[in-house]
C-alpha cells in the first residue's frame, strides 16, 4: 500500500516552493510541479483518484507557469486517464483536450493526434459525436504535418462514426477530405475507392444526382471494373429499372467495403428489390374470366 503520508509530504514541499518572501521573490514552479507529480502518483497507487487528479492539475499549472508544456500535457493526460477509470466522461474529455493542446504547444502534434485517436476510440460507444469530432481533429493535425495517408485514415474513422450517427452530410464532407488526402499523397487507387464511398453515401441520402456528379468528377481514379458497375447502376437509376440497379448493387466489390458502407448497400438492395410477377395468379384470373384481357386493357387506358 502506498504511503499516503509521503504524498502529503510532497504536497507540503510543493506549497513551500510556491511561497515567496523578502529573500525569495518568485515561486519555484519546477520544484513545486515535481513534488505535486510525485504526490499524484502516490495518491493513484493508494486508490485515491480524486486526490490524484487534484495533484496532477496542480502540477500541470506549475509546469504551465514555467512553460514546460510537454510535462503539463503529461499531467493532464494522467488526470484524463484517472477520470476514464472513474467513468467521468465529461471531465476526461476536458483533461484530454488540455493535454493535446499542450502537446501541440510543445511542438509534438503527432503525439496530440495519437492521443486524440486513442480517446476517440474509447468514446465511440459513449459519446459518438465527440468521437467523430476528435477523429476529424486528428485528420486536421496530421494533414498540417503533410502526413496525407495518415490523415486519410483518420478521416475515414470520422466517416464511419458519422455514418453510425446517420449524419450523412458530415460523412460526405470527411469522405471528400479523405479523397483529397489520398490524391495528394499519391494513392490514386485508394482515392478511387474513396470516391465510391462518397457515391454510396449520396445514394443513402436519396440524392442520385449528387451521387452521379461525385462519380463523374472522379471517375478517372476508379478501377475500370468498378466503373462498369457504377455505369450500370446509374443507367438503372436513370431508367427507373430496379433489376439493373439491384444487380449492380450486388457487385462483389461493394460487399467488400467498410461495414458501414455495406450496411447502406444492404438497405439500397431492399429499396430497389425488383418486384416479382406471380404468373400462376395471372393464369388463374385469366382462366376464370373471358373478358379479363379487355378489362385489363381498359384499366391501363
Amino acid at each position: 500500500m502506498a504511503n499516503v503520508n509521503e504524498a502529503n509530504e510532497c504536497y507540503s514541499k510543493a506549497e513551500k516552493a510556491l511561497k515567496t518572501g523578502l529573500m525569495k521573490w518568485r515561486p519555484d514552479y519546477e520544484i513545486a510541479a515535481n513534488e505535486y507529480s510525485k504526490a499524484a502518483k502516490i495518491f493513484r497507487q493508494a486508490r485515491m483518484p480524486e486526490k490524484a487528479i487534484e495533484a496532477n492539475l496542480k502540477a500541470a499549472n506549475c509546469y504551465e507557469q514555467s512553460r514546460s508544456y510537454f510535462s503539463a500535457a503529461k499531467c493532464y493526460e494522467q488526470a484524463g486517464s484517472i477520470s476514464k477509470d472513474m467513468k467521468d466522461w465529461d471531465k476526461m474529455i476536458g483533461y484530454y483536450e488540455k493535454c493535446c493542446l499542450y502537446y501541440r504547444e510543445h511542438g509534438v502534434p503527432d503525439t496530440a493526434a495519437l492521443t486524440f485517436n486513442k480517446v476517440a476510440g474509447v468514446l465511440e460507444t459513449i459519446k459518438p459525436e465527440k468521437s467523430a469530432d476528435w477523429y476529424s481533429r486528428c485528420y486536421d493535425i496530421t494533414l498540417n504535418e503533410d502526413r496525407y495517408l495518415q490523415a486519410a485514415e483518420y478521416a475515414n474513422k470520422a466517416v464511419r462514426m458519422y455514418l453510425k450517427l446517420k449524419n450523412y452530410d458530415d460523412a460526405i464532407r470527411m469522405s471528400e477530405k479523405a479523397f483529397e488526402a489520398y490524391v495528394t499523397g499519391g494513392e490514386e487507387r485508394s482515392a478511387g475507392r474513396q470516391s465510391v464511398v462518397t457515391v454510396i453515401i449520396q445514394l443513402a441520402r436519396d440524392d442520385s444526382v449528387a451521387a452521379q456528379k461525385a462519380y463523374l468528377a472522379n471517375r478517372k481514379y476508379i478501377h475500370q471494373d468498378e466503373c462498369y458497375t457504377l455505369d450500370q447502376l446509374f443507367q438503372g437509376l436513370d431508367q427507373f429499372d430496379n433489376t439493373i440497379i439491384y444487380q449492380s448493387l450486388k457487385s462483389p466489390f461493394l460487399s467488400s467495403m467498410d461495414n458501414e458502407i455495406v450496411k447502406i448497400v444492404r438497405d439500397l438492395l431492399i429499396k430497389y428489390q425488383p418486384k416479382k410477377v406471380d404468373n400462376n395468379n395471372f393464369s388463374n384470373v385469366n382462366d376464370g374470366d373471358d373478358n379479363y384481357e379487355d378489362d385489363e386493357a381498359g384499366a391501363v387506358l
